[in-house]
Parts: structure tokens; C-alpha cells; sequence
């Protein structure tokens, strides 16, 4: 079991989440061998981004007597491609479910779902702004948000396009993704550098045969030095 401390705001992000810090890692190599290459190991990387931000977004919400939580929970689980997750996570923030977050997780509901106009400089409108970019390179005709109010649900969405136009069905030209490449890399950094997912503690649970559990802390500070320091306040 894994999922992030909801009950208490997101602490300072001191520490990297690790899970991204490798697939960073993994993108680097990449880079050196072909702007081809640096270009699936980006789309891994956003897919990575999306599911834990639909994590993060299920850990924060209650089950209830509808049991909305667990029909996402099980769509999930049979999910066939990134596209049933950005479903998902827009369900479980626009839907019946999201009347039933904790308190913790308000701040990250409204950081996925706040829009913001062409004239303001937040971290959503500037993912989006450069994600389009990114996919007018792969389709010219492809929508023009640069006038219209964005949320961060509208980059999932475009995510799941550009991912599902290139490596999916279709096979972009190596210099057409040189150009594709930076824009991607840049709006991809805004959403794992601002978005609350990637600043809280988060732990990996595994039971023993014994019934104890190891826990193995990841993201942000360490959980254990996070309770600490709650502790001494």
C-alpha cells in the first residue's frame, strides 16, 4: 500500500520525490542518444505525473455510502491506458466523488481545478501554455487555448492526446520532436515542481509474515522527520 499524509498540509519540499528523481534520471541517458529516445522517455515520465496525481487525489477522498471512491478504485484497476486515467482523475475531482475530500486534500483539488485566465502567470497556465506548444508541433489544427480560461485537468487531458497521437498511434518525424522535446520537458517540470502531489510525505507499505510493516518513506521531507517535526512545534 502507498499514498500521501492528507491529514496535515504539504511540508517544504526538501527532499525529491524520488519515483520522479529516477525517471529524471532515466531521460538524461535518453537525451544523449536521440531527441527520439528523450522524447518516450518524457511521455513515461508525464504518465508517471498523471497517475500519481490521480493517486494522490483518491487517497484524498472518503468513502462514502455511494462508494464512489471504490468505483474509480476498480475502473483503475482494469485501466487500459492513460487515457482511463485522466478520466479518473477528472471524475473524482468533478464528480459525485469530490464532495467527499478530507480536509487535507482541499488544496490539492483546487490546484488541479482553479483556472486561470491567458494573462495570469500561475504555475497551471504556464504547463498548459507550454504542452500546447508541444502538441500544435504534432498537429497544427490542434486546439488554441491561448484565449480561454485553463485548469490543470485541461493538461492531464492534453496529455493523454499527445501521448496517444505519438506513441500510441502515430510515429513523429525525429526533428519535428526536437522541436516538441523543450516544451514538453518545461511543462512537465511546472507540474511536478508546484503541484501538491510532489511535496508530501508519502510511504510505501509492506506487511511481514510476522504482521509487522516495513514502511519506506519517499517525497518531500521523510515522513518520520516530517512527524518530528510536527512533534516539537
Amino acid at each position: 500500500m502507498n499514498g500521501p499524509d492528507l491529514h496535515s498540509s504539504s511540508p517544504p519540499r526538501s527532499v525529491p520525490f524520488t519515483p520522479i528523481s529516477r525517471m529524471r534520471a532515466r531521460a538524461e541517458l535518453a537525451r544523449d542518444d536521440s531527441d527520439t529516445s528523450y522524447f518516450f522517455e518524457l511521455l513515461y515520465l508525464g504518465e508517471m505525473v498523471i497517475k500519481v496525481l490521480a493517486v494522490e487525489v483518491l487517497a484524498g477522498l472518503e468513502q462514502d455510502r455511494e462508494r464512489h471512491r471504490y468505483t474509480i478504485e476498480h475502473r483503475l484497476v482494469r485501466a487500459g491506458g492513460i487515457g482511463d486515467w485522466a478520466a479518473a482523475l477528472d471524475e473524482a475531482l468533478t464528480g459525485p466523488a469530490s464532495q467527499h475530500f478530507v480536509t487535507g486534500a482541499l488544496a490539492s483539488r483546487s490546484a488541479l481545478t482553479q483556472a486561470f485566465g491567458p494573462a495570469e502567470k500561475s504555475w497551471q497556465r504556464r504547463a498548459v501554455d507550454s504542452l500546447s506548444d508541444a502538441c500544435v508541433c504534432i498537429d497544427a489544427a490542434f486546439e488554441d487555448l491561448s484565449k480561454v480560461k485553463v485548469t490543470a485537468r485541461q493538461w492531464v487531458r492534453q496529455f493523454a492526446w499527445l501521448r496517444n497521437r505519438t506513441r500510441g498511434h502515430g510515429a513523429p518525424k525525429g526533428e519535428t520532436l526536437s522541436t516538441v522535446c523543450p516544451a514538453l520537458e518545461a511543462s512537465i517540470d511546472e507540474v511536478v515542481g508546484n503541484a501538491p502531489a510532489f511535496g508530501r510525505s508519502w510511504a510505501y507499505l509492506r506487511r511481514n509474515l510476522s504482521g509487522k510493516y516495513r514502511v519506506s518513506s519517499f517525497g518531500a521531507l521523510r515522513c518520520i522527520e516530517w512527524i518530528t517535526q510536527r512533534q516539537a512545534m
